[in-house]
């Protein structure tokens, strides 16, 4: 199967088109409804009666961005928003602009076109009738059916005449032309359409009218022939069609008072029909539909707008020729006049960002390995010519603040090159030859884990890997150390651009590079990403690429433990820990299959299964293949809590919550090397830590076993080698913000105190976004270090030296929907059956008429499977819902509407698989959906492939399936962030198709709606800051308890050498030899330390922690004891923040008898 570029641009383009057509009522199938209603099948851009709104005024365009709107202006249809419970009535649709006052004074006029359609009601054809009328037998001594209504008393079957509605277009309703002059001196001018409508209307032929506005019955003896229904239809009568449309035009000035020099000119067309009498609504249609208004002014009467969301710079064009009315405005430039239109249903093209190509200098996998030097060289060689060339034509036209800006950014591309070009150097360095080696090793295994689907890195990935090299490797060589390098890295991309495979790549090169130095144990790298499902996600996505770099590392000998890694992310997923109800149900029946966390094997792609060790407790994956290049051994995955801390993995990928462990456990400084020996059958302990281990239990007692249980079994007792973890990757760091901000910035501020406490260089911090504002101020409140970005802007907004728009290739069709006459979640439904309608039609012509579907969707000539796997591509469509009750509601409302109308319109659609994807989902199913999604065979029965999921914000990161390619946006999310990223889920690989639902009653969605090509021509650039701040005292106070239990538990046994759990064991140590860890000056030098109070913004926030460290510590110090009961644990004692995301302070529940609390456990893990 081979579809080109054109073809997918083709398809989601016209797809689109289609969707807006059906949505506006403009399609073929709209001209003459059956057994529908016009308001019922027509989903936006009509008008509904003004007289109808008289409870429920539309939202005003008040807050746009061309200025408020003066009171006492008489704009009688601009008023407030509707109630969010209300169906949403518009009656009036238009654009404004501005003028300028010198306008008024010149000789000048506008026109105006407008067009519109009416729905009216006629009678069916026999076969309409026969076909869709509802037959019943009913008993009546009333009239007869031949003479009108009802059915006599032998009981024959009658039926409601089926109501069948034509579209009848008005076009050309050109108005009389309006002198600019004259409309400011009058500053109002109304123009009723009526009469012109009337006239348009009169030449409607009256053929089939349905008479009259009471409902009819006919016998089913009058449809057994046509003969014999035509005679029953002249016995009702001529009807003539009530012509009862009244249009309106409204133009007028209104003043901007933040701009004396201009007014504003609203042009609006209002529905100011009357509405039909009771019982008479099923018969007559008031709204109008297909509305189209366009004007035609001179140059000097029109002004753009600013786009002022979009940060002024060089390289944005922020100008807006127009504002809509519920609407978008197009504009056109013709013959010295400007043209503005409205479009109902606005569609923006957005193209594909594409990875330039070097000549010579292709960063192939094998050049990486073969020739690195040379290839890298020619890149920095293009990346100067780049500056000299591009960046200078571009500051040759700018002036003042461009200028200024333009310069700036030309700089940080200067110091992206001085950067790479230090990379360079040192790779090509004999002196540090484990540098180059580990690189070259690094590119092997990547190939390896692309597994084909691509060969080389894009620009900004290999150029940020390399640059990245030299402060990394100053870790060892602390020569080559520069002021700079500790600061964060902020790797910025679009999403989907490749963020992922660049950090993968560097942590795989600081793998390789820990063991040729050395370091034989211990956690190169932590990665860390605000949600769960991220990090299962991208679990899978590691285990690939660090499966390859463990057999690389075992043929090339480099010795130390295996690559590894664990999945540390909590009780909720996994367990922390297998007690001893696990650890019998687990002998038992085998561990819980949700615990497996990696479905493929890292080292060949087979499935994997679960087994449980019960000597040593641990749930392992194994593979399924005897033949597995990994051995038969379990695979090095870890994904109970206790067995990361003492297996110490290489990479970890954890969530954000699960820093708060450092309050919670005694073991987790064991992951930044604070342990005494290493097991090869039990792992890392800390003195006794891990009292699994005998050699462990004896070493706590003064011994120093060789072994442990076996001769074989050696013990390895420390000093390590650099035992902290190297590096920090943190994925999405814009979702740290707001309270999980702030409460992780003290946490992470307090880790990095762990790590230099015993004796490690901190870790370098990488963190990746796509969507990120103020990045620098963001950086430094969460990490209190000096932060870049890369790749830094280039000198247009959409170019720079690593990628550029490839205008041959879509990225994204954007589609904007405002429902009328309904509330919101009907809208979202009615889209979603207009959406399955088009794609049924698309299925069916593929399988029946492959040159309609070719000329439908402007393709060329494809084979019959390649027009069925374009539908495959497109037929499953995401359903963005904003909460989780949210979802709910569109789930069902898809059960009880959508699949309905897909029964009754498109019958051969077939059964329609929808699941939901929201906070209610384990991972485990949600994998199991996504691996069916990916398996799924384009060529077999559409019924049986799941063809649509309703989600929320689960969806937004890291969820990357090649089918997701039409998202539905039921509303606006809270942040533009969370909007770019979502709609980045379609269109990975083809182009994908984003349909945005505004809520009528939401300002900001109605802001976006009526600017929608302007707001995603620049989407990317218009993210919200992300609200970040660590210094309130309030998360001072309830972070500081959990932090300074990680000092009891962490720093202080280890110059004590005592393990500390307890708050016993606090108060047996204190005041002992060598236990100045315990007194309160140590403790408190640490917390500030720990919090950067030096750089707090008043002394006020030193003072106040160290009265809460006081008040805490001396609660444990006189905590009173009970004989005969347990020391409570400091954790508990000083209620420890038990997750990040505890933004409340914690309830507890003390349990002390021993089998109430096993039943507990038990009950909370639904046993």
């Amino acid at each position: 199967m081979s579809i080109s570029d054109d073809e997918y641009n083709a398809f989601s383009i016209n797809l689109a088109r289609r969707f807006a057509e059906r949505a506006q009522g403009s399609d073929q199938t709209a001209s003459r409804l059956v057994g529908q209603f016009p308001r019922d099948t027509v989903l936006c851009g009509f008008l509904t009666p003004a007289s109808r709104m008289a409870n429920q005024p539309e939202p005003s365009p008040k807050s746009s961005i061309l200025g408020p709107i003066s009171a006492g202006n008489d704009l009688d249809s601009l008023a407030e928003d509707l109630p969010q419970d209300s169906a949403y009535e518009q009656s009036s649709l238009g654009l404004q602009w501005k003028m300028p006052h010198e306008a008024c004074e010149m000789a000048g006029a506008m026109v105006i076109d407008f067009s519109a359609s009416i729905y009216v009601r006629r009678l069916p054809t026999l076969e309409e009738q026969s076909g869709l009328g509802a037959w019943r037998r009913e008993y009546s001594s009333s009239k007869s059916v031949d003479e009108s209504v009802g059915s006599n008393d032998t009981g024959i079957k009658t039926s409601e005449i089926v109501p069948v509605w034509t579209r009848e277009d008005v076009t050309g309703l050109i108005a009389p032309e309006i002198n600019i002059r004259d409309l400011c001196q009058r500053k109002k001018i109304t123009m009723d359409l009526s009469q012109s409508f009337r006239r348009y209307l009169d030449s409607i032929s009256p053929r089939d009218l349905y008479p009259g506005v009471t409902q009819f019955q006919v016998s089913q003896e009058n449809v057994k022939s046509n003969e014999k229904y035509r005679s029953w239809l002249s016995s009702l009568g001529m009807a003539s069609l009530r012509n009862f449309w009244s249009p309106v035009l409204d133009v007028r000035i209104v003043p901007i008072p933040t701009e004396p020099e201009c007014v504003r000119v609203v042009l609006r067309v209002i529905n100011r029909t009357e509405v039909p009498g009771r019982g008479e609504g099923d018969f007559l249609d008031p709204n109008l539909y297909r509305v189209r208004l366009s004007v035609v002014l001179p140059a000097s009467a029109h002004r753009f707008s600013v786009f002022r969301e979009l940060p002024k710079s060089f390289r944005y064009d922020r100008r807006m020729a127009g504002i809509g009315i519920n609407c978008h405005v197009r504009h056109d430039a013709q013959n010295g006049n400007v043209i503005l239109s409205t479009d109902a249903t606005p569609i923006e093209y957005v193209y594909r960002l594409e990875p330039r190509e070097i000549p010579d200098g292709a960063p192939t996998f094998d050049s990486m390995r073969s020739d690195p030097i040379h290839t890298l060289q020619s890149i920095l060689t293009a990346m100067k010519s780049y500056d000299r060339i591009e960046w200078r034509d571009t500051l040759s036209g700018l002036m003042g603040k461009e200028l200024t800006d333009a310069s700036e950014a030309r700089k940080r591309f200067r110091d992206e090159i001085q950067r790479f070009s230090r990379g360079i150097k040192l790779l090509a360095d004999d002196s540090f030859d484990h540098v180059l080696r580990a690189f070259v090793l690094m590119n092997e295994a990547m190939e390896a884990a692309a597994d084909g689907r691509y060969d080389r890195w894009r620009l900004f990935q290999i150029v940020f890997i390399v640059s990245q090299i030299p402060g990394l490797a100053s870790r060892e060589y602390e020569e080559i150390r520069e002021e700079h390098d500790d600061d964060v890295d902020i790797l910025w991309f679009a999403a989907g651009g490749g963020k992922t495979e660049a950090f993968l790549g560097l942590l795989i090169w600081q793998a390789f590079f820990d063991r040729l130095r050395g370091k034989r144990i211990g956690v190169t790298a932590f990665v860390r990403f605000p949600l769960r499902l991220l990090t299962f996600q991208q679990l899978q996505r590691l285990g690939s690429a660090l499966g390859s770099a463990e057999l690389i590392r075992h043929r090339e000998r480099l010795g130390g433990a295996r690559f590894s890694m664990g999945y540390f992310v909590g009780s909720g997923t996994t367990p922390n820990r297998i007690d001893d109800d696990a650890h019998r149900r687990f002998v038992t029946n085998g561990p819980d299959d949700k615990l497996r966390r990696v479905f493929a094997c890292p080292f060949c792609g087979c499935d994997t299964v679960l087994s449980y060790d019960a000597s040593n407790r641990i749930v392992e994956h194994r593979c399924t293949s005897d033949s597995c290049p990994g051995g038969q051994n379990r695979l090095p995955i870890y994904v109970v809590d206790q067995d990361v801390y003492r297996f110490v993995p290489t990479v970890i990928v954890s969530t954000v919550d699960k820093l708060a462990q450092f309050g919670q456990n005694q073991r987790f400084a064991e992951l930044f090397g604070r342990f005494d020996l290493v097991c090869p059958t039990h792992g890392t302990s800390f003195l006794d830590s891990n009292r699994i281990c005998s050699a462990a239990v004896a070493y706590a007692a003064g011994e120093t076993p060789e072994s442990c249980g076996t001769a074989t079994n050696r013990i390895h007792y420390g000093p390590f080698k650099d035992p902290a973890p190297s590096l920090l990757i943190q994925d999405e760091m814009h979702l740290l913000s707001e309270e999980l901000g702030t409460f992780d910035s003290h946490y992470e501020t307090a880790v990095m105190n762990l790590a230099y406490t015993l004796g490690s260089r901190p870790w370098k911090i990488v963190a990746a976004t796509a969507t990120i504002e103020r990045y620098k101020t963001h950086a430094w409140h969460l990490y209190l270090r000096q932060s870049r970005q890369f790749p830094g802007p280039g000198p247009s907004a959409y170019e720079s030296f690593y990628y550029a728009q490839n205008r041959a290739k879509l990225g994204r069709v954007f589609v904007g929907v405002l429902g009328v006459g309904r509330k919101h979640t009907p809208a979202v439904t009615r889209t979603l059956s207009l959406l399955y309608e088009e794609l049924q039609l698309a299925r069916h012509l593929a399988d029946t008429d492959t040159a309609a579907m070719a000329d439908r969707y402007g393709l060329g000539d494809l084979s019959k499977d390649d027009y069925k796997l374009l539908v495959f591509y497109y037929e499953l469509v995401l359903s963005y819902v904003l909460t989780r009750k949210g979802s709910d509601q569109v789930a069902e409302a898809i059960e009880s509407r959508v699949k309905r109308e897909l029964q009754r319109l498109a019958p051969e659609h077939g059964d329609l698989l929808v699941t939901t994807f929201n906070g209610g989902i384990s991972e485990s199913e949600m994998s199991r959906i996504v691996h069916a999604i990916r398996t799924a065979d384009p060529l077999g029965d559409p019924a049986k492939r799941t063809r649509g999921i309703v989600t929320t914000n689960v969806i937004g990161h890291g969820v990357d399936v090649d089918r997701f390619n039409i998202i539905v946006f039921a509303g606006f999310p809270r942040l533009v962030a969370e909007y770019i990223q979502a709609s980045a889920r379609v269109g990975r690989t083809v182009p994908g198709i984003s349909l945005f639902v505004a809520t009528p009653q939401s300002e900001r969605d109605r802001s976006v709606f009526d600017r929608f090509c302007k707001f995603h021509e620049y989407l990317d650039r218009l993210v919200d800051p992300s609200a970040i701040i660590r210094w309130p005292e309030p998360a001072l106070r309830r972070t500081s308890a959990g932090i300074l239990a990680g000092y009891l538990m962490a720093i202080a046994p280890r110059h004590i050498r005592r393990r500390i759990v307890s708050v016993a064991d606090v108060q047996d140590l204190q005041g002992s030899e060598n236990a100045e860890a315990l007194e309160v000056s140590e403790i408190i030098a640490w917390m500030n330390s720990a919090y950067g109070t030096d750089l707090a913004p008043s002394r006020r926030y030193r003072e106040q922690l160290e009265v809460v460290v006081q008040n805490h510590y001396s609660s444990i110090v006189n905590q009173e004891r009970v004989h005969g009961r347990r020391s409570v644990n400091l954790n508990s004692h000083l209620s420890s923040m038990r997750s990040l995301r505890d933004s409340d302070d914690p309830g507890f529940i003390i349990i002390w008898d021993s089998a109430d609390k096993k039943l507990i456990q038990r009950l909370s893990r639904g046993q």
